[in-house]
C-alpha cells in the first residue's frame, strides 16, 4: 500500500470541522447536553452521521453507522466561562446550517476565534475583579468597612489568578492561592487596620472563584440525564470548594496569634443594594467575558431573577424562591435570544451568577474544617437542594419558552 494514499479511516473535512467545533464550545464552557445538541443539529446539515459524547475532560465523536463507525478522542481540559467566545461559535453554526459559509471558510473562521486573545484587558478585568467583590460585600450585609476590605482583596486574588493562568504549572494551584491570599488579607484588615466581618470579606474577595455556577450545571446536566458529565462535574465542583476553603481557613488562621478586635459595622443604606446590583451586574459581565452590547438584556434578566427570587422567598421555602427566580432569568434570556437570534447563554448565566449557592457550599466547608460538623453538613445539602431548585427553574423555562437553537 501506497505510504502517501489517505487511510480509508481518515476523518473528511466536515468531520474535521464538527470536532474543531466542538472542542471550541467545550473551551467556551458549553454544558455537555448544549453541546452535543449543537452537533447533532449541524451535522445533518453538513452530509455527516456523527454522535457525540462529552464529558468535563473530554470529547468522544464518532462518525458513520454503528457498523463501521470511526471514533475520535479529543482529550481537552474543563472549559471556562467565556461568553463571548461561545457568541462567535454560535454565530458561525448559525451561518453554516444556513449555508452562508462553506467547509474552509468555516475552518479559517474558527481558528481566528480559538486564536483570539482575551475580550477585555487586564487594565479592565482587574477592577472587575475588585467592584465585583466589594458589590457581594454589600449584598451579603456587609457595612461600609466590609466593602472596602472586600475591594481590596479581590483586587489581590484577580491579580494572583491572571497571573497563575498565564503559567500552566501554576494555574492548578490558582484557586488555593487565590483562596489562602484573601484569607490571609481579611485577617489582616481585620486586626491591624479595623475590625470586619473576616468571614465575610474573605467570602467576598474570593467570589468570582466560587464555582457555584458549575454546581448548578453539573445539577442542569443531571436533570437533562447526562448523568456522567454531570457526575464528573460535581467532582470537579467539590474540589474547587475543597481548595478553597482550605486556602481560605489556612490564610484566616496566619492571624490567630493576634488578639480578634469586637466587630460591629453599621448597616448601609437601603439604596446601596441597588448601587451593588448594578457594579456586580457589569463586573460579572468582564469577568465572564460576554460582550458589552448585550449589557441591557443581562442586567434585564439579572434584575429580574434576583428580585423574583426575595419576592418569591417571602411566602415560598428554599428551594422555590431559587426555582423562581432562575425561572424568571430563563424566560428573560429566552425570550430575549428569541427576539435577538443570539444565543439565551449571554443573559442566562450572568442572571443566574446573582442566584448561585455557592457561598452557602463555600461556608458549608469551612464550617467542617472549623469542627462544626453539624453546621457544616446542614450549609452544604442547602447548597444542593438550592442547586437543584436553580436547574428546575431553567429546565421548567425550557419547556415553557425553549429557545430557537440549542445555545
Amino acid at each position: 500500500m501506497n505510504v502517501s494514499e489517505p487511510s480509508p479511516h481518515a476523518l473528511t473535512d466536515a468531520e474535521v470541522l464538527l470536532c474543531d467545533l466542538a472542542l471550541g464550545l467545550h473551551h467556551a464552557g458549553a454544558p455537555a447536553h448544549r453541546l452535543e445538541e449543537v452537533v447533532g443539529v449541524l451535522a445533518p446539515r453538513l452530509g455527516v452521521e456523527a454522535r457525540v459524547f462529552s464529558t468535563p475532560t473530554a470529547i468522544y465523536a464518532g462518525f458513520g453507522s454503528p457498523r463501521v463507525a470511526r471514533t475520535v478522542l479529543l482529550r481537552t481540559g474543563p472549559g471556562a466561562l467565556d461568553l463571548g467566545r461561545l457568541d462567535a461559535v454560535d454565530d458561525l453554526v448559525k451561518q453554516l446550517v444556513g449555508g452562508q459559509l462553506d467547509l474552509d471558510r468555516a475552518r479559517h473562521r474558527l481558528e481566528q476565534i480559538t486564536a483570539a486573545g482575551a475580550r477585555y484587558p487586564l487594565w479592565a478585568t482587574l477592577p472587575a475583579y475588585a467592584a465585583a467583590s466589594g458589590a457581594i460585600a454589600v449584598l451579603f450585609g456587609g457595612g461600609l468597612p466590609e466593602v472596602l476590605a472586600a475591594t481590596g482583596t479581590g483586587l489581590g486574588v484577580g491579580a494572583v489568578i491572571e497571573r497563575a493562568s498565564q503559567r500552566p504549572g501554576v494555574s492548578t494551584l490558582a484557586d488555593l492561592l487565590g483562596a489562602a491570599l484573601a484569607g490571609a488579607l481579611a485577617g489582616a484588615v481585620s486586626r491591624i487596620v479595623w475590625p470586619v466581618d473576616v468571614g465575610l470579606v474573605s467570602l467576598a474577595g474570593i467570589i468570582a472563584l466560587v464555582p457555584g455556577l458549575s454546581l448548578t450545571t453539573a445539577m442542569m446536566e443531571l436533570g437533562s440525564r447526562h448523568l456522567s458529565s454531570g457526575t464528573a462535574r460535581l467532582g470537579g465542583v467539590l474540589s474547587v470548594f475543597a481548595s478553597l476553603a482550605l486556602g481560605s481557613v489556612g490564610g484566616m488562621s496566619l492571624w490567630l496569634w493576634w488578639p480578634a478586635p469586637v466587630h460591629a459595622s453599621s448597616p448601609l443604606p437601603p439604596w446601596s443594594l441597588l448601587v451593588a446590583l448594578a457594579v456586580a451586574i457589569v463586573s460579572f459581565t468582564v469577568l465572564l467575558k460576554a460582550p458589552l452590547r448585550d449589557l441591557h438584556v443581562i442586567a434585564t434578566a439579572s434584575l429580574a431573577g434576583y428580585f423574583t427570587a426575595i419576592l418569591a422567598g417571602q411566602v415560598m421555602p428554599p428551594p422555590f424562591d431559587a426555582a423562581a427566580g432562575a425561572l424568571a432569568v430563563s424566560l428573560v434570556a429566552h425570550g430575549a435570544a428569541r427576539l435577538r437570534d443570539r444565543p439565551a447563554a449571554l443573559a442566562l448565566v450572568p442572571g443566574l451568577f446573582l442566584l448561585v449557592p455557592g457561598s452557602v457550599g463555600f461556608r458549608g466547608l469551612v464550617s467542617l474544617l472549623s469542627s462544626d460538623v453539624d453546621g457544616g453538613l446542614d450549609t452544604a445539602i442547602q447548597a444542593g437542594i438550592t442547586a437543584m431548585g436553580l436547574a428546575a427553574g431553567v429546565i421548567v423555562a425550557n419547556v415553557i419558552l425553549p429557545p430557537r437553537r440549542p445555545l
